[in-house]
């Protein structure tokens, strides 16, 4: 129970503020064609008795298709209950970073970083969200993270044996949510070194380390999964890693080094500091600018340019950030060193956000990462500022968090037209309105229940929409598996057990370097569909959708 009426004062408006949004934006976090049907389809499919890494191709933690399993069978299996799951997880995330803001800075710079995270992770409703992400794994992982750093600070403070089981449960649980959090673990040494804890104590923490992975796969090996299952799972995840094409994805989301990248960090620091150092101006330099008129034109200038530069759809702006950080910690290793709150903090933050160190970006992976980071660098900080000087430099967080939030609107009212169904409404454009709708009407007329449908390059939310199977292992092909798996061994598979229908989207995959499907990539299979397949209609418009019956 919070009792500091200090915290309440920003903590509730702050919980209606983010439940506000939550409502407004209810229902349009997800993403018609790619990635967010896996997040509804699988857990579907595992209640129907299908084993992930051994029936369901999956290359995440298994935890959030378990969860999700879960509360489809105490919920019930439609949209609602990933919407509500995914709404409590992201009022979860903004919560634990006004703590841990708070904890290091302070609660008005908690208030106005959890408004910034708001307006980067929850007003945005594309595939990049903390609602219903591209991968509910992504967003369960970040909030145990998140806990489980409250919980080690909380341990390094008052050497609770509680709060050290409750980091490790919550450490061991992000690491099954996705595996790139694994990173994260390596604080953990540290930790027990500097705090020294009996052998009773590291027992009971490494118990709550594994008692998730050891509950996760023993559900899974008891579901029939074999090891040679998950050996062959990492050989392909292997293959998949070295690709061209998601070589090509990575470098082009701020993942891998490109020879841009070093001017992309220089370009977005300048970019930010400019109006940052006018704006701070006045604390920066508080012993020498003693007017209150210049301060005041100063403050106003600062965030006058963040207008002029229109930041607020500058997604690149932040991309410095990550190497940053790392500076600030190679700078600071002696504090670091003695501060194991702060440690916890810092060097967490570092390990969680490497997937983006050569550059974040807000419309993609960043935003998951960016508020962690913020506070972060100015915890390094706290020493030289008091706190009425930090509140002003959270007052800049909170005027980036309303620029921000405006230019993300605009994804929210491009969704203008949904599409009712039994398992749940979702919000689409304008572009995939009309043929996703004929599709719908032509599946439900044309197509028995039990019959299979592939939709490509990509399309589980349709098959879960309309009730209706994919192929549980080559369920979408983008031009990273054509190149993963091969032309030749999908066309055996799809020898042995070929769909009823198999549908082609005109979906733009041009973020893995190839843009359409059967007329960039994936020819041999697409002749193979052609031949095996007759046409039955095209449903043509600025989304298109042409569908093949089984001969």
């Amino acid at each position: 129970m919070i009792k500091n009426k200090e915290t309440l004062k920003y903590f509730i408006p702050l919980i209606f503020i983010t439940l506000a949004v939550l409502g407004i934006t209810y229902s349009h976090h997800n993403g018609l064609i790619i990635d967010c049907g896996r997040e509804a389809y699988y857990p579907q499919e595992v209640l129907n008795g299908k084993v992930l890494y051994k029936d369901l191709f999956n290359i995440y933690g298994p935890f959030s298709y378990l969860f999700n399993a879960l509360l489809y069978k105490i919920f019930g299996n439609n949209l609602n209950t990933l919407y509500m799951a995914g709404s409590i997880c992201a009022l979860g995330i903004i919560s634990t970073l006004f703590f841990i803001a708070k904890r290091f800075l302070s609660t008005s710079f908690g208030f106005y970083l959890s408004c910034f995270a708001l307006a980067i992770g929850v007003v945005p409703v594309y595939v990049f969200n903390y609602v219903y992400p591209y991968s509910f794994g992504m967003t369960y992982g970040l909030l145990a993270c998140l806990v489980s750093m409250l919980a080690f600070t909380q341990f390094a403070d008052k050497k609770n044996i509680s709060a050290l089981c409750f980091g490790m449960f919550f450490a061991g649980l992000a690491v099954c949510c996705k595996y790139e959090f694994v990173a994260f673990l390596l604080i953990i040494p540290y930790i027990l070194f500097k705090t020294k804890p009996n052998l009773k104590t590291c027992m009971a923490g490494i118990f709550s380390l594994f008692a998730m992975p050891i509950l996760c796969f023993g559900i899974l090996f008891a579901q029939g999964l074999r090891v040679i299952d998950l050996i062959d799972a990492l050989n392909i995840a292997n293959v998949m890693a070295h690709t061209q094409t998601l070589n090509y994805f990575y470098v082009h989301s701020g993942i891998f080094f490109h020879k841009q990248t070093l001017g992309l960090i220089i370009l977005t620091f300048l970019g930010f500091m400019f109006p940052f150092l006018i704006y701070t101006a006045p604390i920066l330099f508080k012993n020498k600018l003693t007017n209150p008129v210049v301060n005041l034109i100063l403050t106003y200038t600062g965030i006058c340019l963040l207008f002029v530069f229109k930041v607020g759809s500058f997604y690149d702006l932040y991309a410095f950030t990550p190497c940053l950080l790392l500076l600030l910690v190679l700078i600071n290793y002696k504090k670091l060193w003695k501060d194991l709150p702060l440690f916890v903090l810092v060097i967490g933050t570092f390990l969680i956000s490497l997937k983006i160190f050569w550059g974040l970006i807000l419309n993609s992976y960043g935003i998951y990462y960016l508020p962690l980071i913020i506070i972060a660098i100015f915890a390094m900080f706290k020493d030289k500022f008091n706190l009425k000087e930090i509140d002003y430099i959270g007052f800049f967080i909170l005027v980036l968090a309303i620029l921000i939030g405006v230019s993300n609107c605009k994804f929210y009212i491009a969704k203008n037209h949904t599409l009712t169904t039994q398992k749940g409404i979702i919000y689409v454009k304008e572009k995939h309105y009309q043929t996703t709708k004929k599709l719908f009407e032509y599946i439900e007329k044309n197509t028995q229940k039990d019959d299979k449908i592939l939709i490509l390059p990509e399309g589980m939310m349709i098959n879960y929409l309309t009730d209706r199977k994919t192929d549980d292992f080559y369920n979408t092909l983008l031009p990273l598996y054509e190149e993963t798996f091969g032309n030749e061994q999908i066309i055996e598979h799809f020898k042995k057990s070929m769909p009823e229908y198999v549908i082609f989207n005109s979906w733009d995959s041009s973020d893995y370097y190839f843009s359409i499907i059967c007329k960039d990539y994936l020819f041999d299979f697409c002749n193979f569909v052609k031949k095996n397949y007759k046409e039955e209609i095209k449903l043509s418009g600025d989304f298109s959708y042409t569908i093949y019956k089984k001969k």
